[in-house]
């Protein structure tokens, strides 16, 4: 436990010294940020959501993403803290990494990977940043301690979530659904027979 902290102490420090100097504040981050003020102050709630430029040919993500944003400046609008929410969120994700490292290979795997991610060098740079692809990188993580949890225990209630997470960013971003086939397949290949159905409906729900 003294080392997890450690590990989180660690990866706020790093994250957020000289933070208003090192903040990555490019063209989809000013995007967000507008949207998200116009929802908070005028009451301005968009139809659609943000386009998938990485994808020929562009559509629209639904604008679920944009009003979660709205909550930030509801409570501070300043950019400073609208990017330190963000900022944040992923500096303690180095406690659902430790327990995806114990529940994976024990406690010593657990601080080892909580230790790589408050320093790794890329996720310092994401978590100063800001667009849907960093945005969902938290939901992700828990999804994936959720999941594994479900399948080490057998927990549907896990799963379910694990699952709705996961659906979840997939609408922020396009990234996840890359990742959405090959965990069906396991949990598929995992639980029992008379539960794949309720399974493979969730999947298809997800996916629409």
């Amino acid at each position: 436990m003294v080392f997890l902290l450690f590990a989180l102490f660690f990866a706020i420090f790093l994250r957020f010294y000289n933070f208003s100097q090192r903040i990555d504040w490019v063209g989809d981050g000013a995007r967000d940020y507008l949207v998200a003020y116009h929802i908070a102050k005028y009451g301005e709630y968009p139809v659609v959501g943000p386009t998938a430029s990485g994808i020929s040919n562009y559509f629209y993500y639904p604008p679920y993403y944009y009003y979660i944003l709205s909550l930030i400046p509801r409570v501070n609008d300043s950019l400073l803290f609208f990017i330190g929410v963000s900022t944040l969120f992923h500096a303690t994700l180095v406690v659902p990494i430790y327990f995806i490292g114990k529940r994976i290979g024990g406690s010593a795997s657990g601080v080892f990977a909580a230790i790589l991610y408050a320093v790794s060098a890329s996720s310092v740079a994401n978590s100063l940043s800001f667009h849907g692809a960093v945005f969902v990188i938290p939901f992700f993580v828990y999804s994936l301690l959720f999941y594994i949890q479900a399948i080490q225990t057998s927990n549907k209630f896990l799963l379910y979530l694990s699952l709705s997470l996961l659906a979840f960013s997939s609408v922020i971003s396009y990234v996840v659904l890359v990742l959405m086939p090959l965990i069906f397949l396991h949990t598929w290949i995992v639980f029992k027979l008379e539960f794949k159905a309720k399974i493979s409906l969730t999947y298809f729900i997800a996916v629409l």
